[in-house]
C-alpha cells in the first residue's frame, strides 16, 4: 500500500483541500475504473489502494498559510470555504473506496522545510511536506 497525497493525484501545483476545483479534479481522477465500466473490482485491487494524505489546517494555520503561499489565488477565499471543500473531498474520496488520512500541518514548520530545500511554498512542495510527516507503512509483501 503506498502513501500519496491527494494533491499529487489531482495536480502537482495545488493543494486539493485548498480549492474546490482541484477537489473535483481529484474526484474524477480517483474514481475506480470499475465505476466507469472498464474493470470489475477484485479483492486484490481493493487491497492495493493507496492511502491518500490530506494536509489539514486549523483556522490559525490556514490564515498563516494564506499569507505565505505564492499561489494564494488557488486557495479558497475563507477558512470556512476551505473546511467545507476539504470535508467534501474526504467524503468523495472515501466513497470511491480510498483511505484518507488528514494530516495536521504546522505552517511555520512547513515553510522552514521548504526554505531548507530551496522550494517555493506552492502546492507541489506542500504535498511533498505532508508525505514526510508520517512514517511509511510496513510493506506486507503483497
Amino acid at each position: 500500500m503506498g502513501l500519496q497525497t491527494i494533491e499529487n493525484l489531482a495536480s502537482p501545483s495545488r493543494t486539493l483541500a485548498s480549492t474546490s476545483k482541484v477537489r473535483q479534479a481529484a474526484s474524477r481522477r480517483l474514481a475506480p475504473e470499475h465505476s466507469r465500466g472498464k474493470l470489475e473490482p477484485t479483492m486484490k485491487s481493493r487491497q492495493k489502494r493507496p492511502v491518500l494524505r490530506l494536509a489539514w489546517f486549523d483556522e490559525e494555520q490556514w490564515k498563516l498559510l494564506c499569507t505565505l503561499v505564492p499561489d494564494r489565488g488557488e486557495l479558497d477565499d475563507t477558512y470556512q470555504q476551505w473546511q467545507e471543500s476539504a470535508r467534501r473531498a474526504v467524503r468523495e474520496i472515501k466513497s470511491n473506496g480510498h483511505t484518507v488520512e488528514c494530516v495536521p500541518v504546522d505552517v511555520a514548520a512547513m515553510a522552514k522545510w521548504c526554505r531548507d530545500r530551496n522550494l517555493p511554498l506552492n502546492g507541489a512542495a506542500r504535498a511533498q511536506y505532508v508525505i514526510t510527516l508520517a512514517p511509511m507503512p510496513a510493506d506486507d509483501g503483497t
